[in-house]
């Protein structure tokens, strides 16, 4: 009996439960949106690196504008695609496929 292959890098195969390949994981992040999210975030993160320099300004501007409350404010802004980028990385990327590989569900 031959064992099915996952086809599609976009989307997976119904009657393939599971396939410990790149292919796979790539289809079944892309289906749940995992790396289109992931993308956005991570693009975003390497943007504010090379532009530290506006990013420093932005929260000095705003320090003294603003008070302590603006400042904070931008800083958390500003930390938001880190954030996003952190946590779809463990939780989309490696949690979700550990589960997927065992048959867990959460």
């Amino acid at each position: 009996m031959e064992t099915k292959k996952q086809k599609s890098w976009f989307k997976t195969d119904n009657d393939i439960k599971f396939e410990n390949s790149f292919k796979f994981w790539f289809a079944l992040q892309w289906e749940n949106s995992y790396i289109q999210l992931f993308a956005i975030g991570f693009i975003a993160t390497i943007l504010e690196l090379f532009n530290f320099g506006w990013v420093i300004d932005t929260v000095a501007i705003n320090f003294e504008v603003g008070g302590n409350f603006g400042g904070i404010a931008t800083i958390l802004g500003l930390s938001i695609p880190f954030i996003e980028a952190s946590v779809i990385a463990y939780k989309g990327f490696w949690q979700f496929w550990n589960d997927i590989s065992k048959g867990k569900s959460r």
